[in-house]
């Protein structure tokens, strides 16, 4: 059972971070012209801070994994901070194509950690049907 726990972990793991690679080469596409106002920031600093905002995402996905899989009391509080993670991407890519994007990127992030915490859970408790679905 822990095996096959472990197996189910991992598979939760490759799609957080097949996920976070589609959405990284899908956050702005190469022909989108940025929105360039006063205050914004460069298209360089956005690129530098994208790239550390998704370090941080597979940083706290996987300190996240360890903690559920391992129920340690820090799966709250790394799950609140990956959480907070998908605010934090939305909120830069709103500098370039406005807040209402932004918004509506970060409410897919978090549905998407949401769903794999899900799974997280459903294979800890070897419930199947919650796993085929």
């Amino acid at each position: 059972m822990r095996l096959n726990n472990y197996r189910i972990a991992g598979r939760a793991t490759a799609l957080m971070l097949a996920g976070a690679v589609i959405l990284s080469l899908t956050a702005m596409p190469a022909a989108a012209k940025p929105k360039q106002e006063s205050g914004k920031i460069s298209q360089t600093d956005f690129n530098k801070s994208m790239r550390k905002l998704w370090e941080d995402h597979l940083t706290w996905t996987r300190l996240y994994i360890i903690s559920a899989a391992g129920n340690l009391p820090d799966k709250d509080a790394t799950a609140a901070r990956l959480l907070q993670n998908q605010t934090d991407i939305g909120n830069a890519v709103a500098q370039f194509y406005g807040q209402p994007v932004g918004d509506k990127l970060a409410g897919l992030l978090k549905d998407h950690i949401i769903g794999a915490a899900a799974l997280i859970e459903a294979a800890k408790s070897g419930d199947k049907a919650k796993i085929d679905t």
